[in-house]
């Protein structure tokens, strides 16, 4: 007796979240290859990453307690958002097995406050992504904030910094626009829902 053959439709059906997840990563290579680079992307609450509140505030802390997880890389530990600690798991261990020494004491995730800025003017009141534990900073005496007078820039951040980032879904500060440069940190571009997506692409499982 002749197989059935699957109707071609499932097929494709399965192909779409890839094609998805390509696209989105194809978009942000693209967008951080880019000259003079903006530093301007939808607040994590915007793309679903809840609110954490004001910080010392009483939704702060419950957002704290249900949301932040520790995770723990090359023997650095570093809290992260539970939805996207998979995604700094993975670029953590990629970046320390590529021989990046990652220092603990120099190190770290989450943290409830508004953002640091070579300019301060340009972003006072506006919460840093390290409120939703979307964005950690790695070794930051060696890779500091710019500063607001040019483009120079102090890192010490492997060649291939920028691509490792974005198979991660990550995007570094040190493509930030010349009065914004943060070599230190790293944040979450996507939603919740895209991570499971990048971790089974760069797993294969």
């Amino acid at each position: 007796m002749a197989k059935r053959r699957k109707p071609r439709h499932l097929g494709r059906a399965r192909l779409v979240p890839w094609i998805v997840l390509f696209a989105a990563i194809a978009g942000v290579a693209l967008w951080v290859a880019r000259p003079h680079r903006s530093a301007e992307l939808p607040p994590p609450d915007l793309r679903g990453w809840g609110h954490p509140g004001s910080p010392g505030s009483a939704q702060g802390e419950e957002f704290r307690t249900a949301q932040v997880i520790a995770i723990t890389s090359h023997g650095v530990k570093v809290r992260v958002n539970r939805r996207a600690a998979a995604l700094f798991k993975g670029f953590l261990d990629e970046l320390g097995d590529g021989g990046y020494p990652i220092r603990q004491r120099d190190t770290g995730g989450y943290n409830h406050r508004f953002k640091h800025c070579a300019t301060p003017s340009a972003c006072e009141g506006q919460l840093s992504d390290h409120s939703w534990g979307t964005a950690v900073d790695v070794n930051w005496t060696s890779n500091p904030l710019g500063t607001p007078d040019g483009c120079h820039m102090t890192t010490d951040m492997p060649a291939d910094i920028t691509a490792l980032a974005v198979r991660w879904g990550l995007r570094w500060g040190g493509n930030f626009s010349c009065k914004s440069t943060d070599p230190m940190h790293f944040e979450v571009t996507g939603r919740p829902e895209d991570t499971p997506l990048i971790v089974e692409h760069n797993t294969g499982g």
